[in-house]
C-alpha cells in the first residue's frame, strides 16, 4: 500500500512480515539534503503509540535507514535500522503507562510511516498527519501469526487456554505460556512461537468468572497433559 504527495515515497521491504523481521525503509525523490522528518504510527484498538525521527537527504535525494544516522532531537538517533518500533511511545490525550500488547492475533498490526518537510516537534508532526498533509505514506503489515500455524481455543470445564501449533508435520517442541498477574490470557507471544516452529499454549491461570483469581490448585495443571496427547503428531 503507497500514498504519494509530489515526488517522494518510501519504499517498505518486506510489506508483510512476521513482528520479529526487520523492516527496511527507504526514502527516495526528496530534494538533496533536505531535512525530513519520519514519523511511524501504529493503532491497536483505540490506542495509539508513535515514534518520530530526523533524518537529512543525501546527494541522491534519499534517506535509508539501514545505512544513515537519525539526527539528534527524535525518538531515537543514531544507525538505528528498527529505531522507529523500539522508541515507540503513547501518543498524547490517552491514559498513560499502557503497554502495547496485540490482542487479536490473526491480524496484523498495521504499521503507517510518514514522511514531513522539516523537523518537526512530535506534536507538530501528529497534527500534520491527521491533517493530510505529508511528502509521502507507506504501510507494512507485521504478523504474529505465520500461514499454516493452527490457533485452537481449548475450553475444557476450568482450563482456559488457545494452543498454537506449527504449521508442518511435528512432532514440535512445546511450552506452556504463563503471563505474570495481568488477568486473561494473552495470545502474541504464543502465537509468535508458534510461528518459529514451537508448539505453545496460553494459558488462562486465573479463575474465570472469579473476579481473576489466581488459581492455585495443581490439578488444574495437571490437566494440560491430555492436550500434549492429543495434539502430539505421533499419535494422529
Amino acid at each position: 500500500m503507497l500514498k504519494m504527495q509530489g515526488k517522494a515515497i518510501i519504499k517498505i521491504s518486506p510489506s508483510s512480515a512476521l513482528i520479529d523481521e526487520d523492516i527496511k525503509v527507504l526514502i527516495e525523490g526528496l530534494h538533496p539534503s533536505v531535512d525530513i522528518t519520519l514519523m511511524c504510527r501504529v493503532k491497536e484498538q483505540t490506542f495509539r503509540y508513535f515514534s518520530w525521527a530526523y533524518y537529512t537527504s543525501d546527494e541522491k535525494g534519499c534517506v535509508d535507514l539501514t545505512t544513515m544516522s537519525a539526527l539528534p532531537g527524535g525518538s531515537y538517533d543514531g544507525l538505528e535500522p528498527m529505531g522507529f518500533v523500539w522508541s515507540q511511545k503513547q501518543e498524547p490525550g490517552q491514559k498513560p503507562g499502557r503497554r502495547l500488547v496485540k490482542q487479536n492475533v490473526t491480524t496484523p498490526l498495521v504499521t503507517d510511516f510518514y514522511t514531513l518537510e522539516g523537523l518537526m516537534d512530535p506534536n507538530e508532526g501528529l497534527q500534520s498527519i491527521n491533517s493530510g498533509h505529508w511528502l509521502a505514506h507507506a504501510s507494512c503489515d507485521r504478523w504474529y501469526m505465520a500461514d499454516g500455524v493452527k490457533r485452537i481455543e481449548v475450553r475444557d470445564g476450568r482450563l482456559v487456554g488457545t494452543l498454537f501449533i506449527p504449521a508442518g508435520k511435528g512432532p514440535h517442541p512445546g511450552v506452556i505460556d504463563l503471563f505474570g498477574i495481568i488477568g486473561g490470557f494473552p495470545e502474541h507471544r504464543s502465537a509468535l512461537l508458534a510461528s518459529r516452529g514451537i508448539a505453545s499454549l496460553a494459558l488462562c491461570y486465573f479463575t474465570p468468572g472469579s473476579g481473576d483469581a489466581l488459581v492455585t490448585d495443581i490439578e488444574y495443571f495437571e490437566v494440560l497433559y491430555i492436550y500434549i496427547y492429543i495434539y502430539n503428531p505421533r499419535t494422529q
